[in-house]
């Protein structure tokens, strides 16, 4: 269940903002889709790539700065 708990999260904040939106025919179900799948291969790229670890040397980076 914890793998799943990122996507659930996400699954709420978009359902919490539909709930809330005064214009809920206005939303684009094509857009919405595209960010999360730029979101999920920008993840994808990030955590099972060796290019991931440049943002890991960043961090590391940044973490020693203070």
């Amino acid at each position: 269940m914890q793998r799943f708990t990122g996507l659930l999260g996400l699954v709420v904040i978009l359902a919490v903002a539909w709930l809330f939106s005064a214009h809920k025919r206005a939303i684009k179900l094509r857009i919405v889709l595209w960010g999360v799948g730029l979101q999920v291969a920008f993840a994808l790229l990030v955590l099972k790539t060796d290019f991931g670890k440049v943002f890991q040397a960043i961090g590391t980076g940044a973490g020693s700065a203070r």
